[in-house]
């Protein structure tokens, strides 16, 4: 067998258990999509050893015995054999005649050395993890040979724009990986908030909200009762055309102190009937432009956590000679992706003749809390 497959298996376990300690610290979009993409690329290796096992001839058991000895001194001289840990696989981007981007090869990228040490090697042996799949992946593949992505603008033009690429450059990222990074986060929110189906909140979160408003606004004044606030709980009989109405105080602590008391009966990892979301007809057909562009912001910055912080040598000041700055760079990125035809997403604002650099931040702040509930047409 090829020990260079067996590295890089030795390697994507490596590369899962950072990934999977960083998803479990924040589990956000992009980890997530990390994750399951290194989780396919494991098993695809998986299934080349399988098929290299399955092609050996087996040897007797006699001439088992007669080479158990040599076996042995060699396992003991490669107990120390230093393992290199390999990242995500770059895919090389090429053009073609009319200028579109097109995948030529994937080649591996080594990035660090891993466990030096036996005793790192069995502390490695002793964690243990269970990974689910996922089509989000392949979905991408299809949709990106298919040609049927929503993102409505080029690779050359991404190329060619050069306070882009200074940036992604400044921060050591590598543009073509990022360019396929773009076309994903372009094609989820058009999925999310274009196509997607408006559903509502599932149960369970619609009785949390409740009894968190409660719990805010429920005091003590001595041993009374009372409310922070003036506050009604209604409850409509439509049938009956009348109404139920609770003011007191006492009352809706009570409501609130038995939520309390019963709720971790309900609490289960695996979802329930209180987790399911029916479809919300009333909702409105899509989202507001406004509402991409946040979302585009929410998981590119969240991409941007992962990172490794940069040199604190470097200024991360907008309008440097080349700007660290994030939230400048996902600006711009809106505008090169024609989520908004506003010029001000580039830093500058031409009729004012002023710089700009928090222009985006200022455009999405109504939507900081905004929760799309909406399932997406395309990932699942």
């Amino acid at each position: 067998m090829k020990q260079k497959l067996l590295t890089d298996i030795e390697l994507d376990v490596h590369e899962l258990k950072y990934l999977m300690d960083s998803f479990t610290k924040e589990p956000t979009p992009t980890l997530s999509e990390l994750l399951k993409r290194s989780i396919t690329r494991m098993q695809g290796r998986l299934e080349e050893l399988q098929q290299e096992v399955d092609a050996v001839q087996v040897i007797s058991p006699s001439a088992v015995e007669e080479t158990a000895e040599e076996e042995d001194e060699v396992a003991g001289s490669e107990e120390d054999s230093p393992v290199i840990i390999q990242s995500l696989e770059s895919v090389v981007v090429k053009e073609d005649e009319e200028g579109e981007a097109i995948v030529a090869e994937e080649k591996p990228v080594v990035i660090a050395a891993a466990a030096e040490t036996a005793a790192a090697a069995e502390e490695e042996e002793e964690t243990k993890y269970v990974f689910m799949g996922t089509t989000v992946t392949q979905e991408f593949k299809k949709r990106y040979n298919a040609k049927v992505l929503n993102a409505h603008y080029t690779f050359e033009k991404y190329i060619q724009y050069e306070d882009i690429q200074n940036t992604l450059e400044a921060l050591d990222i590598d543009r073509e990986k990022f360019w396929y990074l773009l076309l994903f986060v372009s094609d989820y929110i058009y999925g999310s908030c274009l196509e997607g189906i408006k559903v509502k909140e599932t149960s369970r979160v619609l009785v949390e909200k409740l009894m968190q408003q409660l719990g805010k606004n429920i005091g003590n004044s001595g041993c009374i009762l009372s409310f922070i606030k003036p506050m009604t709980l209604t409850l409509k009989l439509q049938e009956k055309h009348r109404s139920i109405e609770i003011d007191d105080p006492i009352s809706l602590a009570y409501i609130y102190l038995v939520y309390e008391a019963g709720k971790d009966y309900f609490s289960n990892d695996k979802p329930t009937r209180f987790d399911t979301q029916g479809i919300d007809r009333k909702g409105k057909d899509t989202e507001y432009k406004t509402i991409l562009v946040a979302m585009f912001y929410k998981l590119l910055k969240s991409f941007f956590k992962l990172l490794p912080k940069t040199n604190t040598s470097k200024s991360a000041k907008a309008y440097s000679t080349v700007s660290l700055n994030k939230t400048l760079l996902i600006s711009r990125l809106v505008y090169l992706t024609n989520l908004s035809k506003d010029k001000r997403y580039t830093g500058v604002d031409e009729k004012n003749s002023k710089l700009c650099p928090n222009f985006i931040k200022d455009q999405i702040k109504s939507y900081k809390d905004y929760e799309i509930l909406r399932a997406n047409k395309f990932y699942k």
